[in-house]
């Protein structure tokens, strides 16, 4: 596995999928799908520009239980999990309250 920033950002934009037609990176499907084309915070810019038809898969209302669903392969990433729509809103809200028991004090 990639260790350290510079990287653990290659890997990220370099390893690439195939969907239904269209390549996304790893960054392509966390930022400009599941994070509704919101900036990285490594970045100036969108994932997606106004012109990319990929754009059309982008989450329009987003779910900020993404962020504790995410695996990023660091420490304080969670497990790999499925998600399925049938189980989807029960498992990332597990995610969250999973997150929040092991990195929150209250």
């Amino acid at each position: 596995p990639p260790r350290g920033p510079p990287p653990r950002h290659n890997f990220y934009n370099h390893t690439c999928y195939n969907v239904g037609g269209f390549t996304y990176s790893l960054n392509d499907v966390e930022h400009g799908v599941l994070r509704g084309n919101q900036k990285p915070h490594t970045s100036y810019r969108r994932v997606f520009h106004g012109s990319d038809p990929r754009l059309h898969n982008a989450v329009v209302v987003w779910d900020p239980r993404i962020h504790f669903a995410l695996v990023a392969g660091t420490r304080t990433c969670p497990g790999l999990q499925v998600y399925t729509p049938s189980t989807l809103e029960e498992r990332l809200t597990s995610a969250t309250k999973d997150y929040c028991s092991r990195h929150v004090q209250v």
